[in-house]
């Protein structure tokens, strides 16, 4: 679970938010396996302006913007 929901043990939000995090993964390892490195590095960056903020049921931007990060860098693509 990340950090920034450890505290509040009745806090299931993070349910849907590992889905996010899960769908913003699939999606980035399918656009950088067709090659699609600026889509992912645009997507990085909407995330990215979000900052600290999100929206009920969705990770924080830069939380978002992080784990495109890792997984590009994963798969070998700097990302931004």
């Amino acid at each position: 679970m990340p950090s920034y929901f450890i505290g509040n043990p009745y806090y299931t939000g993070w349910i849907t938010i590992q889905h996010e995090f899960a769908a913003d993964t699939f999606a980035t390892k399918v656009s950088l396996q067709q090659g699609n490195v600026q889509g992912v590095r645009e997507a990085y960056f909407v995330f990215a302006g979000q900052g600290p903020y999100s929206v009920p049921g969705h990770p924080p931007g830069m939380a978002r913007a992080q784990n495109i990060q890792n997984v590009a860098a994963a798969m070998g693509v700097r990302i931004p």
